[in-house]
């Protein structure tokens, strides 16, 4: 990663990690489960950086895979 992709991500984290992990827990219910699904957020992010930092909001992107990881949850339930 790039030191500009870099302080992307960290930036990101700092602004989103909070609000995503509120959402994910209470889908969930289980504080453990939820961090995993927002580290995997993240994860995503890094990997997309490219996406991300060319998307209009970085937020909404990052929420949707929230949604879309939650959603897998759901399905290996």
């Amino acid at each position: 990663m790039m030191p500009d992709e870099n302080e992307l991500v960290e930036s990101l984290y700092r602004m989103h990690f909070k609000k995503l992990f509120i959402y994910a827990n209470a889908a969930l219910r289980d504080p453990e489960q939820a961090r995993d699904v927002v580290q995997d957020t993240f994860h995503e992010a890094v990997r997309r950086i490219d996406v991300v930092a060319e998307h209009e909001n970085p937020g909404g992107w990052l929420m949707n895979v929230v949604k879309n990881k939650l959603k897998e949850c759901e399905r290996n339930r």
